[in-house]
């Protein structure tokens, strides 16, 4: 995505997840396979979600830290 020259935000990074939960859990039948599915589908979000973060990291130098931490935060009181 660097090379691209592409932008993304923190709002994207987080449409982008929920994309491709709902992608994965619905559209490609994860519903059926119970909780097997919903991991999947979890952890296909999570992914997303961290490429995108990763990616906001090196985007943006002066705060490149802001958004991962409030990401680690949000996990952490989740868990």
């Amino acid at each position: 995505m660097l090379t691209d020259h592409k932008r993304t935000s923190f709002l994207n990074a987080f449409m982008s997840a929920l994309g491709t939960f709902i992608r994965s859990y619905v559209l490609k039948a994860g519903v059926l396979d119970g909780r097997n599915g919903l991991l999947i589908a979890y952890f296909a979000a999570h992914n997303t979600l961290m490429k995108h973060l990763i990616f906001l990291e090196n985007q943006s130098e002066g705060r490149k830290t802001e958004y991962v931490l409030i990401y680690h935060q949000f996990v952490a009181s989740h868990i």
